[in-house]
């Protein structure tokens, strides 16, 4: 069942044995049903964008910087996942034995994210615009709205969500099919 609402609701009716959820939220609201017990998945490595660098934006690296100085993956854990889920502020989790405290990395710098975002802006015809692709499942579009809420509140920036099936997502994002972003 791809929409994860759906899923959901389908487990906590004892339709399924199994299922697997991308919202914490969804998840939580499953384990207080008393339909099931939630085993979390650790992953790593925060919010996944991939940046065709052979087009612009993109293929200017203040583009990509900026990018990840505008998100706060603090944030993001608490609006999209409800801070059921650690934030992610790293390539590894702090639990990972491949986490390295020294190693830091430009995100929340909205200040230093503005300057970069009126440079590329300046160089792209006054706005640094780019389209995200997605997966059109629940989770997914969440993650993308944030990221496009956050990036839209800045001036000069302008982003764009299309939504696709996974297969055809897949696809295109492994074959690098896409026109700026793809999550």
């Amino acid at each position: 069942i791809s929409d994860e609402t759906a899923r959901a609701n389908t487990f906590m009716a004892g339709q399924a044995n199994l299922t697997s959820m991308g919202l914490g939220t969804n998840a939580d609201l499953i384990q207080k049903s008393g339909a099931g017990v939630e085993h979390t998945t650790v992953l790593n490595g925060g919010i996944g964008l991939e940046f065709n660098t052979k087009h612009a934006p993109f293929n200017d690296v203040r583009a990509r910087q900026a990018i990840a100085m505008a998100i706060d993956p603090v944030d993001y854990a608490k609006v999209v996942n409800s801070n059921l889920q650690q934030p992610i502020t790293g390539i590894f989790r702090t639990d990972s034995p491949f986490y390295d405290a020294s190693l830091s990395y430009p995100w929340n710098q909205p200040a230093q994210a503005q300057t970069l975002i009126d440079a590329v802006a300046a160089e792209n015809g006054g706005t640094f615009a780019f389209t995200i692709t997605a997966f059109a499942t629940t989770n997914y579009a969440l993650s993308a709205q944030y990221v496009q809420a956050k990036l839209n509140s800045f001036n000069h920036m302008k982003v764009d969500i299309v939504t696709e099936a996974p297969a055809l997502h897949i696809t295109n994002c492994t074959a690098g099919n896409f026109p700026q972003v793809c999550q």
